[in-house]
């Protein structure tokens, strides 16, 4: 494992191919996972009137075809091709070709008015690794004798700096705008606990996750430490240990008590460790003959992926600073930096069936199988609305337009003679499993007939 002190020209330290080799094969196995073909064909073939590209997308998308079956068969040709990047495959060519394609389809959940920061991170990782010579160890291309590893060098160890980089530049911002909005009173009031109930609530997750007390409390103060404390821990091997185990926790606790899935970084965090030291130590204990590293050579990286590297650190810098976070693909993570109170506004599709008898979809259950929790993303809007009761009345014409589509496609709808669009307030201080009604108020009767869809 490596002992020496943090350089100075940390970007330019020199690592071993196998672990470039490795960050390919887990970032493109992250994306090939990211791909879900049926749920963004249906989001492709929502009406144009829903559309609201994020920045940096508006001069392109509203103009290219979105129907539905061509995004299907592209969703799993870019599968295939994330795949083959991943086992490094003709790795040039699969991983450029995957990079691009992922540009246009992973902003396709985005274009209509909310941006998930799930899946941004692939964009930044993938495009280094595609410019990089990711595919001279642990390729097919390497077994065939297609590439050849050098030895460990900065050609191999920028890329991955660039990649750690990066991250703690977004996990450091997402922390700081935290106490910049709202001070200590993040971690020490009961926000975290208001969070973890409306989240529980709209997701209909079982009430024994919710955070709440003393470990709502620890657990905001150690992630304010996790995130801003991020970037420098990169520059110690030892810190890269630390936020590997501690960043598996966060992710998996976040979750757990608020329902928000980071797996497609998660799949990442292995990243940071020395995986050729490991697997030489492995060796070592198997053989039982000492396995040395290679001695290091010279190769500096390419001045293309050291210009991608520079622009992705820079335009990252910048959003973090500013706060530009309804952006693709460069944006700031999300701040989540809001004291919540417990009141919250449950968007609630009330059907009539023929015999009288009612049926209700509510919050994340309103996209039903085909958009899955996408359609809630999009009756919400964006990250701080249906956090308190909802008085805007700014929306109700797109509301009338999902509450139809919603009526359409889902399956618990569909039988539905009258369906009418119904804002629940509750009071979650007890905890979602006790939520108390304060009012319902009938928006309005759903049109059963939709509007123009597709383009």
């Amino acid at each position: 494992m490596e002992t020496h002190k943090p350089s100075p020209r940390f970007l330019l330290e020199p690592d071993d191919p196998v672990n470039l080799g490795i960050a390919r094969f887990l970032v493109f196995l992250a994306l090939a996972k990211s791909i879900a073909p049926s749920t963004t064909a249906a989001i492709a073939g929502l009406p144009t009137e829903l559309m609201r590209p994020p920045f940096g997308t508006g001069f392109l998308f509203p103009a290219l075809p979105m129907d539905p079956a061509w995004i299907y068969g592209l969703g799993w040709l870019l599968r295939g091709l994330a795949l083959a990047a991943a086992v490094g495959f003709l790795t040039r060519t699969t991983t450029i070709l995957a990079i691009v394609g992922a540009w246009f389809y992973l902003a396709i959940p985005h274009l209509f008015g909310h941006v998930s920061h799930t899946v941004h991170h692939l964009v930044w990782f993938g495009s280094i690794l595609a410019l990089s010579r990711c595919g001279d160890a642990m390729s097919v291309d390497a077994l065939l004798g297609r590439r050849t590893a050098g030895p460990p060098s900065a050609r191999y160890g920028f890329p991955l700096r660039a990649i750690w980089l990066i991250l703690g530049i977004s996990f450091f911002f997402a922390g700081l705008w935290k106490l910049v909005q709202s001070g200590p009173d993040w971690f020490l009031s009961e926000n975290l606990s208001n969070l973890s109930a409306k989240r529980i609530y709209a997701t209909g997750a079982e009430d024994i996750a919710w955070l709440h007390g003393w470990p709502a409390h620890l657990g905001g103060l150690l992630t304010i430490v996790f995130e801003m404390g991020f970037v420098f821990a990169l520059f110690f091997p030892v810190g890269r240990w630390i936020l590997f185990v501690t960043g598996l926790m966060f992710h998996v606790g976040a979750f757990i008590t608020f329902k928000i899935s980071f797996i497609a970084l998660v799949i990442c965090y292995p990243i940071l460790l020395d995986n050729a030291a490991i697997l030489r130590w492995l060796r070592s204990r198997l053989s039982g003959t000492r396995v040395d590293a290679v001695p290091v050579g010279p190769a500096p990286p390419s001045r293309a992926v050291l210009a991608l590297g520079a622009f992705w650190i820079v335009s990252l810098l910048l959003a973090g600073a500013l706060r530009v976070r309804m952006s693709w693909p460069i944006g700031a993570f999300p701040r989540f930096g809001r004291i919540h109170t417990p009141n919250f506004t449950s968007y609630v599709a009330r059907g009539t069936l023929a015999d009288g008898s009612m049926v209700e979809v509510r919050d994340n259950q309103l996209g039903g199988g085909k958009y899955r929790y996408h359609l809630y993303r999009l009756v919400r809007l964006d990250i701080d609305r249906a956090l308190a009761f909802d008085e805007r009345g700014d929306l109700e014409d797109r509301w009338r337009l999902l509450c139809a589509i919603a009526w359409r496609d889902h399956p618990l709808l569909q039988p539905a003679e009258k369906v009418e669009f119904v804002l629940v307030d509750v009071d979650l201080a007890a905890g979602p499993g006790q939520a108390r009604i304060v009012r319902e108020r009938i928006a309005f009767v759903c049109d059963p007939e939709l509007p123009s869809q597709g383009r």
